[in-house]
């Protein structure tokens, strides 16, 4: 009778192209159906081919390694997207290279009550070899500056404790 072969985390990750954070996550004993592993030596598991082969088969093959099953990886990417930093940008300066004259362009955000994430606008700094990307910063900071001065910001209303109270909880 033959043995069959016993494979390790980094085996199992090359042959499905999938990452050793997968295989960890999937063949802990507190998530329900785990990758069934066939002997752990220490802390590490062990498997047997036909039995991963197995449960990966039991899955659609979007939902294998490169899209978790639970959504996390579409979880994750919202979390980055919300914790980005969205008030108080300074912008940036890029050079742009697919013209004729390559020219320094300032990009930032413009906000407004109907499109809260904001619209990219870009601004012309002049071109590259006329001035150096720390002058065209220079340049843009002045800019954003100015731009910052001339809104006019919405008052925010002066509530007491006492009036906040009565209207959430009294009311």
């Amino acid at each position: 009778m033959q043995q069959e072969q016993l494979l390790t985390n980094a085996e199992i990750a090359a042959q499905y192209k999938c990452s050793r954070s997968f295989l960890s996550h999937y063949t802990r004993k507190d998530i329900p159906d785990p990758i069934p592993v066939a002997i752990w030596v220490g802390n590490r598991p062990k498997f047997k081919l036909a039995e991963v082969e197995a449960w990966f088969q039991a899955r659609k093959p979007i939902q294998n390694c490169a899209n978790h099953t639970d959504g996390s990886v579409a979880a994750r990417d919202r979390r980055i997207k919300q914790m980005s930093r969205r008030c108080h940008q300074e912008g940036h300066v890029r050079l742009r290279k697919d013209v004729k004259r390559p020219y320094w362009q300032g990009l930032y955000r413009v906000r407004s009550v109907d499109r809260p994430g904001g619209k990219w606008k870009s601004e012309n700094l002049g071109y590259k070899d006329e001035i150096t990307k720390r002058q065209a910063q220079r340049r843009f900071q002045k800019t954003i500056s100015k731009m910052g001065s001339e809104i006019v910001r919405t008052l925010r209303a002066v509530i007491t404790v006492k009036t906040y109270v009565e209207d959430h909880y009294i009311s």
